[in-house]
């Protein structure tokens, strides 16, 4: 469950910061704010992929090193579904923000 929310929220973070373009007034204003939007989500990019190959890259580990012990193995597996969940969404979150930048921002 609380996977689930971590990724709605970072969905709505993503989408809701990609829709401020619209409060931008003046060109310099609209730049400021485009440039903000963009090296936020890049960073939020970074970091939540990084995150999600180091908890693939853990979990590998603790299949190899749980000696065929079923429950060990079974959160291993449990940790790489969300793991992968979690970069699909981030890799969704970014195309999504670059579509409604591409829609609201107008040149």
């Amino acid at each position: 469950m609380k996977n689930k929310i971590k990724a709605f929220s970072l969905v709505f973070l993503t989408s809701v910061l990609s829709i401020s373009n619209v409060f931008a007034t003046s060109s310099k204003t609209k730049d400021a704010v485009e440039k903000t939007i963009d090296n936020v989500v890049n960073w939020l990019t970074i970091v939540g992929g990084g995150l999600a190959v180091v908890s693939i890259i853990i979990a590998g580990l603790m299949m190899v090193w749980s000696h065929e012990n079923e429950k060990n193995v079974s959160t291993a597996k449990d940790v790489i579904k969300w793991a992968m969940i979690g970069l699909g969404v981030i890799l969704m979150a970014r195309i999504l923000t670059s579509i409604v930048e591409g829609l609201v921002v107008i040149n």
